[in-house]
């Protein structure tokens, strides 16, 4: 007998990738700063009690040098003075640091073992515009059997965008970006616009506006 839709989104894991929440990076955010980090906090404290999700992603840049990213080529601070490791400016936000507090570290290509407890954080070290590219990200969730993705962060138009084609593509997982959660750079007409492509792209569904 088939099961039911309620039982089986009971037995769905889920994973939220939270993507470039970096001191150094949000402060070039300035359209829906405070309401996506209001809206973030929210949802990982939630999480708390509800454990919708069972994977907890933070996802940033992280470049030991400017030659692990292409990236490098149009955007020379990338790895020289963006993203370098350890460094005040690549740390996640103060508002989000106890909440995405990881449990599992994963940079270039070394080993890693899940935890047992769920749900559980990871940090993904970041090395392109999509946090699938040149990581082990796949591999995580994969691991962790996750059957659907869900996307907050920055920037709508260029990282958010380009993660969530690859979790369909390369992760081949149900991706939905949360509205509420993202923002960008560019402002307020680019994230429109953007919205408008990961819609057309990936469907209506892969855009809900909150969880």
């Amino acid at each position: 007998m088939a099961r039911s839709a309620s039982a089986a989104a009971a037995c769905a894991r889920r994973a939220l990738i939270v993507i470039d929440m970096a001191v150094e990076q949000m402060a070039n955010i300035s359209w829906r700063k405070h309401d996506i980090v209001t809206y973030q906090r929210s949802l990982l404290e939630q999480n708390n009690d509800t454990h919708f999700f069972d994977v907890i992603v933070d996802c940033r840049l992280w470049l030991h040098s400017g030659h692990e990213s292409t990236l490098s080529w149009v955007y020379p601070e990338w790895g020289t003075t963006l993203g370098i490791p350890g460094s005040a400016g690549a740390d996640i936000i103060p508002e989000l640091k106890e909440l995405l507090r990881p449990d599992i570290w994963i940079d270039q290509e070394e080993p890693f073992k899940l935890p047992e407890k769920r749900p559980f954080n990871a940090f993904v070290a970041k090395k392109h515009y999509s946090c699938f590219v040149d990581t082990q990200l796949k591999k995580l969730l994969t691991d962790a059997e996750v059957s659907e993705a869900y996307l907050v962060g920055i920037n709508t138009d260029y990282c958010v965008f380009d993660t969530a084609l690859d979790c369909q593509a390369r992760g081949r997982l149900p991706t939905h970006v949360i509205e509420s959660g993202v923002s960008t750079l560019s402002g307020q007409e680019a994230h429109i616009a953007a919205i408008d492509l990961t819609r057309r792209h990936l469907g209506f569904d892969s855009v809900v506006d909150k969880v």
